[in-house]
């Protein structure tokens, strides 16, 4: 016998949770993605999202030449613990698709900081996606107790660059080894 299924309304709490950590967002193209916590489940739609990067923007997010992710790296790119590794990822609901990722790892040494990351696949660069991602990484960091973001970019990745300085005025940076520039800001100043 099979008994009846009665749906238990989500308690508000859980309703507040869902609220901070999905939103539906509106490129400025029209388009629209859900920006959502990365969950072990999306192993692949993380790697056919990776597969979508050019070797520039693979370049850009890990500072050297990339052809494919370790075994070891995507374990700990998905085994997020949403309070001192938070990774928050975009899904295109035109095509259902992983389109970026945005995350931050908070600084053992320092627990008050956190280092950042946005990538976008190469086809939706431009949209916008990159400054909605960075600023709800930057909220959802503000709630576990991160005051301040800290991103490693290199010198010649304007966008990064040109969308820190856009919505973080204020913050600072500073030349690192080679051509790494290390930008620091406030995640309530964006």
């Amino acid at each position: 016998m099979q008994l009846p299924v009665t749906p238990l309304a989500p308690s508000p709490a859980l309703a507040e949770r869902v609220r901070t950590t999905h939103r539906l967002v509106t490129l400025r193209d029209g388009g629209r993605v859900l920006l959502r916590p990365l969950r072990p489940a999306d192993r692949e739609v993380y790697l056919r999202g990776f597969e979508h990067l050019s070797s520039a923007s693979r370049y850009m997010r890990f500072f050297s030449p990339k052809a494919q992710l370790t075994e070891r790296e995507l374990e700990y790119f998905l085994a997020v613990d949403h309070h001192d590794h938070e990774a928050i990822c975009a899904t295109d609901l035109a095509g259902g698709e992983g389109i970026a990722v945005g995350r931050f790892v908070r600084d053992p040494a320092d627990p008050g900081v956190a280092e950042v990351s946005i990538t976008v696949v190469d086809e939706h660069q431009g949209r916008g996606l990159g400054a909605a991602l960075l600023r709800m990484v930057a909220d959802r960091a503000a709630e576990e107790g991160v005051a301040r973001l800290r991103a490693m970019v290199l010198a010649d990745n304007h966008r990064m660059l040109n969308l820190i300085r856009t919505h973080w005025p204020r913050h600072t940076e500073h030349r690192r080894e080679a051509s790494v520039l290390e930008l620091e800001f406030d995640v309530s100043g964006g």
